[in-house]
């Protein structure tokens, strides 16, 4: 009888041990497969990654995008970018902030290259004051300097099974519980919030002939699998897009700051 009762416990402790764990403890994964109309895979196709939110449609670069601070007497100031694992990702300003309203302005280098790519961070503000720290806030926001094509991610290329993984939850900002993020138009208003889509744009590229083709792929904490086909017959070409201005930082024309503040980016990818 004690035998029998040991095998009835081992077999409960098995069983518990082989259940699936909640899919926010599992390590994330996208894992692709690319196949032709007739299931064969298909190798060396680029994925690049648009993660959809309102309005904001692949298009012409935008000039660039501000991240604008505000101090009511001369300060230290320093604004971080860090992504939503909380890595350093770049300093965007690190030095004296007179009174009044600032802009870090963000594009692209001389190359045409982003100086940090098109995401979602959390952008965090410190001001002192003789060396006594006075003021910090923190805010998520989308930094980018366009939304076009080449400004968004590359997933991997497909091998010689059809096949890719990428594991960078943080290209994914909707795994993470930001909340509605504010809605910001060009000339710097707030209009509403706004939230990030689960379902994603996957955009299969050919590097020999330039065609492309749009594929949707629902994608969730955890480990996530997708077949997409891919059709030339179905596959676009696009153009190059405009180039995005210099950077650079800049303080406005003086105004009535009464109190340190850290605004949302301006423009978001909205408008």
């Amino acid at each position: 009888m004690s035998r029998l009762l040991f095998l009835w416990v081992a077999l409960i402790l098995v069983a518990g041990c082989s259940e699936t764990s909640d899919p926010k403890e599992l390590p994330f994964l996208l894992s692709l497969k690319v196949v032709d109309a007739v299931g064969n895979p298909v190798p060396d196709l680029e994925a690049r990654l648009h993660v959809q939110a309102p309005g904001s449609l692949p298009g012409p670069a935008k000039p660039l995008s501000r991240v604008r601070f505000a101090v009511p007497a001369t300060s230290d100031v320093t604004v971080t970018a860090y992504d939503l694992e909380g890595g350093l990702v770049k300093r965007l300003f690190a030095g004296v902030a007179l009174a009044g309203l600032h802009e870090v302005v963000l594009a692209t280098d001389e190359q045409g290259q982003p100086l940090i790519g098109t995401r979602v961070y959390r952008c965090e503000m410190v001001a002192s004051v003789a060396g006594a720290e006075v003021f910090r806030d923190s805010l998520y926001m989308t930094l980018y300097a366009s939304i076009d094509f080449n400004q968004r991610p590359v997933l991997g290329v497909t091998d010689s099974g059809g096949q890719l993984s990428f594991t960078d939850r943080t290209e994914f900002p909707f795994l993470y519980d930001l909340g509605p993020q504010p809605l910001v138009s060009e000339d710097g208003e707030q209009r509403g919030t706004f939230e990030f889509s689960n379902t994603v744009i996957i955009t299969l590229v050919d590097p020999d002939t330039g065609l492309r083709l749009d594929r949707e792929v629902v994608v969730g904490a955890g480990r996530n699998r997708a077949t997409l086909v891919w059709d030339p017959a179905l596959a676009d070409s696009a153009g190059a897009p405009a180039p995005a201005s210099n950077s650079g930082s800049r303080g406005q024309p003086p105004a009535d700051v009464t109190d340190y503040s850290l605004g949302p980016s301006i423009p978001n990818p909205f408008n």
